[in-house]
């Protein structure tokens, strides 16, 4: 085997190892906590606006300069 050979098959293997590494760090339970609450963020997120409220002081201010 050359040396390029030998190159290409550690960085496959390299590759493949991290692939399993990531795999299982994502599907632990310790890990489970902290994505839970990272994908529940935006719906918790109680600075945000109502839907709507913007659009509906919108169309107050308007209503009110048609008058």
């Amino acid at each position: 085997m050359e040396i390029q050979d030998i190159a290409r098959i550690a960085a496959t293997v390299a590759g493949f190892v991290c692939f399993l590494t990531i795999c299982v760090w994502a599907y632990s339970k310790r890990s489970r906590a902290g994505f839970e609450e990272a994908a529940n963020a935006l719906i918790l997120d109680e600075d945000t606006p109502k839907v709507g409220s913007r659009r509906e002081e919108t169309l107050n201010i308007h209503a009110e300069n048609k008058r």
